[in-house]
């Protein structure tokens, strides 16, 4: 769509020039807005694969929850996929490093023939040397939370594959980021930007913003009428297709919480 074509060339202009490197790409769910920051981190990827120039950690997709990371590493996938089919001898590489994936990625593609036993008993500091150390096997992309970075940021082999070569971090549903868990993701953004010792170009993607620049600016300490907004026109966001609609009773003297649980079981019951 137009939408996600200026969203991508934002995210390039600012990757590649000396100008505006905040983008916030704001649209409503299912809208397409991840296609935005992920072809336009592709695109840089692989320009700088076949150039030889890329050996370490080009960009870091950021979530705030391991389950939303998962999802959206599955549905990028493909899009790897596709494009190692042409890059042969020159393939991008990926890791999800949150939660327990670090190691069913080890098992995926460092050692497939490790047993299970094994595998358990691979420590933290060897996962992240086996990962970060070798150029031969650090992730040009890596899908975490600012929670596994924050460790990250403690290892010396982390620290020089996730930051020597790094451009480009993005962060997903940013509009979650406030009170302390803000404050925290803020900091280790700072602390990514410190050790990369360059500016990187910096992305938040949502839904809903209620002061988006403001917002951006105070996450990514950078000025907010410095923060370059991404929305789509009024013509792309037309609604197609089939739309439903749940009416829904809460149960007398339940919380809000209790009756947004059942009602989401209960849909998500009925669409199977």
């Amino acid at each position: 769509s137009g939408f996600q074509f200026r969203s991508v060339r934002a995210m390039l202009r600012g990757m590649y020039s000396e100008g505006d490197k905040t983008l916030a790409i704001l649209a409503g769910t299912g809208s397409g807005k991840s296609y935005g920051f992920q072809i336009g981190s592709l695109i840089s990827i692989v320009e700088q694969r076949l150039a030889g120039t890329l050996t370490k950690t080009h960009s870091i997709f950021l979530y705030p929850r391991v389950a939303l990371m998962d999802d959206q590493r599955e549905t990028m996938e493909e899009l790897l996929e596709t494009c190692n089919k042409f890059l042969k001898g020159k393939e991008i590489r990926w890791v999800t490093d949150g939660g327990s994936n670090l190691k069913k990625d080890y098992k995926l593609k460092i050692d497939p023939n490790i047993s299970d036993k094994r595998l358990e008993k691979l420590s933290a500091p060897e996962l992240i040397k086996s990962f970060y150390a070798s150029e031969s096997q650090c992730p040009h992309l890596v899908f975490a939370n600012a929670d596994t970075i924050t460790n990250r940021l403690t290892s010396y082999h982390a620290i020089d594959g996730l930051t020597s070569q790094l451009q480009n971090v993005v962060f997903d549903e940013i509009h979650l980021l406030e009170s302390i868990t803000g404050a925290n993701t803020a900091g280790v953004i700072r602390r990514l930007c410190a050790h990369a010792g360059r500016e990187l170009m910096l992305t938040g993607s949502s839904a809903t913003i209620a002061d988006d620049q403001g917002h951006l600016g105070k996450v990514f300490a950078r000025q907010p009428s410095n923060v370059v907004v991404v929305k789509p026109d009024e013509d792309e966001t037309e609604l197609t297709g089939i739309i439903h609609h749940v009416l829904h009773k809460g149960l007398e003297g339940s919380s809000f919480k209790t009756n947004l649980v059942n009602l989401t079981s209960l849909v998500s019951h009925q669409r199977r």
